[in-house]
């Protein structure tokens, strides 16, 4: 896989969001030889597909738990 170097820079496609649509894109048009910017928001991979380690899973349920969120539900995750 090419990396970008220092005079890098000039992309064909940027491409944000790292979810299957996103990443079969991505490739896709690497593959065709399409010089391609594939970044993403999130600190890892796969928007809402993305497989997180129990860890990952239990700081991503702490930072939303509370965004609509019912108070029955939250009442339980103590």
């Amino acid at each position: 896989m090419d990396q970008v170097g220092e005079d890098d820079g000039v992309f064909d496609l940027v491409i944000e969001g790292t979810g299957l649509t996103e990443a079969i894109l991505a490739a896709s048009a690497s593959w065709a030889g399409y010089n391609v910017l594939h970044t993403d928001e999130n600190d890892f991979y796969g928007s809402h597909w993305a497989a997180l380690s129990l860890d990952r899973l239990d700081t991503w349920v702490k930072q939303h738990e509370t965004q609509g969120m019912p108070s029955f539900l939250l009442a339980r995750m103590d």
